[in-house]
C-alpha cells in the first residue's frame, strides 16, 4: 500500500494512490456523506413534526383558556342562581310559617302583604 508514483499521471482517481488510498477515503467520505444527508433528512421531519406538535399544544393552551373562561362564567351564574334559590326558600319558609299562625279563620291573603 506504500507505493511510490514516479510519474504524476499515474496518480489519479482510479489509478494508483501514491502511499495513501484515496478510494478508500473516498468511499468512506461517500458513506459519511450519505449518512449526513439520512440524518439531515430525518432532522427535517423531526422538526416538522415538533412543529406541528407545537401548534398542536399552542391550539389546546387556547382552548383550554376559553374553557376556563367559560367554566369561571358559568360558576358565576351557578352562585347567581343559588342565591335566588335561597331568596326563595326563605319567602316560601316565611308564608309557610305565616299562614300556620294564621290558624283556620286567617286570611292567607294577609301573608302576601
Amino acid at each position: 500500500m506504500s507505493t511510490i508514483c514516479y510519474e504524476e499521471s499515474e496518480c489519479d482517481y482510479q489509478g494508483f494512490t501514491c502511499k495513501s488510498n484515496y478510494t478508500a477515503y473516498k468511499e468512506a467520505y461517500d458513506e459519511l456523506r450519505d449518512q449526513y444527508n439520512e440524518l439531515l433528512d430525518e432532522d427535517i421531519e423531526v422538526r416538522g413534526k415538533c412543529n406541528e406538535l407545537l401548534e398542536r399544544h399552542k391550539g389546546a393552551v387556547e382552548h383550554i383558556e376559553k374553557l376556563e373562561y367559560h367554566l369561571e362564567e358559568v360558576q358565576y351564574e351557578l352562585e347567581v342562581v343559588r342565591y335566588d334559590l335561597q331568596r326563595s326558600r326563605d319567602a316560601y319558609d316565611t308564608l309557610q310559617r305565616c299562614v300556620k299562625s294564621l290558624g283556620r279563620f286567617g286570611n292567607p291573603q294577609d301573608c302576601l302583604q
